[in-house]
């Protein structure tokens, strides 16, 4: 079953106020990171193993990543997908799914839909905390950036 986003904004720790916040955060990492790309300049982390090797994860969130749950970044994205029973994955990569719907219809996802999927997710580990918040920023922009046609190519 998918996770509903009525469903997430019921399970999520932060009130919208915060989630403004959060939001105002990735979208700046995003905009920074689509700059360095238009440009050429940005950096990518790429993974053996998992398929992450070609396209890579941008390197700044994949570095926030390690550096708060000690772990592979692509690891971490991967496991984190398919948490729950899948339903960050069903989300994104199954029609029907709610940030498949966006991703179909705008090419595009939305923040603030993105970190509310991601963030129940996250509170199911042992992150709490600013660490939370860093995590969840990084994976959000991850998400927006790659998207679904890179994302659900992974398992």
């Amino acid at each position: 079953m998918e996770l509903s986003l009525r469903d997430a904004i019921a399970m999520s720790p932060f009130t919208e106020t915060q989630l403004d916040n959060i939001v105002a955060q990735i979208e700046a990492q995003r905009r920074e990171l689509e700059v360095q790309t238009r440009e050429g300049t940005a950096a990518y982390r790429c993974y053996e193993g998992l398929g992450f090797v070609d396209d890579g994860l941008p390197e700044k969130q994949a570095k926030a990543i390690e550096e708060a749950t000690q772990e592979k970044a692509d690891r971490f994205l991967v496991k984190l997908m398919s948490a729950s029973g899948g339903k960050l994955r069903k989300s994104l990569c199954e029609e029907g799914g709610v940030l498949y719907k966006q991703w179909e219809t705008w090419g595009d996802l939305n923040n603030k839909d993105v970190l509310r999927m991601v963030v129940p997710l996250l509170t199911g580990t042992t992150l709490s905390g600013q660490v939370l918040v860093t995590v969840a920023i990084a994976v959000s922009v991850i998400i927006v950036h790659l998207g679904k046609k890179k994302l659900c190519n992974h398992r």
